[in-house]
């Protein structure tokens, strides 16, 4: 059971019901798609709130959009992680956790090492400032809401009204003191309905699976006409996550620069590589040239170990962003190269083909199946 062990760990007050819900996870819902988008604030160093827009530096342009993973709300109040509709049977795992917390360890890293801090709660009163209204958005696929028999798709908000309730239980309304976030709070999507009253869990793994578990538990209850069985997680007692573990420990590996570096892999331009860069790229496009990669905006990098070419970096210094379209070296090999390319406080996007380089650590942190997120401090 290592694919539960910190939900079950945390819904352990429930007992075997836990296992009741798992298995009418995987037989009921288990391809309809969850998805999931979470905003965290950011303080100044002396633990003011401040709002993003105006510390942007902190990510390139291509950030902004919504397709983005990792980036700013739309307001560029606060930042964002998303996390793209998953099969129910991945949301309702430690697999999702993990990703959530890999993603939070990673902010608080790079807000760290730029001497911002990040507060456990965005309900937390510093300086006698509030800070910018936080909270989770669950979406719900319109396939999985067909599942309950709902007379209206916007009911799965009723569905799920008791974990919302829960969350605001644990931390306060931010419908108090803002005009975003009341507990039915919803809004329709192209791929189903988007549920938005729910407050901002990220600060442990075991808030994040409360979360979860509370969530999979209403849908279940309203399935079999019970009540839910709801459970809670434990508190911090530091006011900002930079000071906790294993927050503070990546905090400080960000700022000594410990990083991968291996010693037989080497970068080099394309005017020393040319013919090396051609022959690599034409195996995914065939008509390729020396001419054409001596004329496209990105700077072309040659990626070599010994006398061997295993990859070409196509780096876009404006925008921060690497494209690796063909790779043959293996994932920490990636990583190695990456680094190597000349950018300072940025970040570097990787799209590439082979789905083998992703689950980098503090390495890189794995935006989807196909694309990798370096940050150069």
């Amino acid at each position: 059971m290592k694919k539960y062990e910190v939900l079950s760990r945390v819904a352990g007050i429930v007992g075997e019901h836990f296992y009741e819900v798992l298995d009418w996870v995987h037989s009921e819902i288990n391809n309809k798609r969850v998805g999931m988008e979470i905003e965290i604030p950011l303080a100044t160093s002396g633990g003011c709130p401040t709002y993003l827009h105006s510390v942007s530096f902190l990510f390139p342009r291509n950030c902004g959009g919504t397709r983005n993973i990792f980036g700013w709300d739309g307001s560029r109040d606060q930042f964002e992680i998303r996390f793209p509709p998953a099969p129910a049977n991945i949301w309702f795992s430690d697999i999702m956790i993990r990703r959530v917390m890999r993603a939070v360890r990673l902010l608080v890293a790079i807000a760290g090492v730029q001497g911002f801090l990040i507060p456990w709660t965005a309900n937390l009163e510093k300086c006698g400032e509030r800070f910018p209204a936080c909270g989770t958005h669950i979406h719900f696929s319109w396939a999985l809401i067909r599942c309950f028999g709902l007379d209206e798709p916007r009911r799965i908000v009723d569905v799920v009204e008791p974990a919302v309730r829960r969350t605001k239980s644990w931390l306060g309304d931010r419908r108090d003191w803002s005009i975003y976030g009341s507990v039915r709070e919803w809004r329709g999507q192209r791929h189903g309905i988007e549920v938005r009253g729910f407050e901002s869990i990220y600060w442990s793994e075991e808030a994040v699976a409360a979360l979860i578990w509370n969530v999979a538990e209403c849908l279940w209850a309203y399935k079999h006409g019970e009540e839910p069985m709801l459970v809670d997680p434990s508190f911090p007692d530091e006011d900002w996550l930079n000071d906790r573990e294993p927050f503070r420990t990546d905090v400080e590996r960000m700022m000594r620069g410990r990083c991968l570096r291996l010693s037989d892999i080497s970068l080099c331009r394309l005017a020393e590589c040319g013919d090396a860069a051609v022959r690599l790229m034409r195996r995914v496009d065939p008509d390729v040239t020396l001419e054409y990669l001596e004329k496209i905006r990105p700077i072309v990098y040659v990626a070599r170990r010994g006398g061997e070419t295993v990859g070409v970096v196509l780096f876009d210094r404006q925008i921060g962003r690497a494209v690796v379209p063909v790779w043959l070296g293996s994932a920490e090999e990636l990583v190695a190269s990456i680094r190597a390319v000349p950018v300072r406080k940025a970040f570097v996007e990787v799209a590439v083909e082979d789905e083998a380089v992703c689950g980098l650590d503090e390495y890189g942190f794995a935006l989807s199946n196909s694309t990798v997120l370096f940050f150069f401090g």
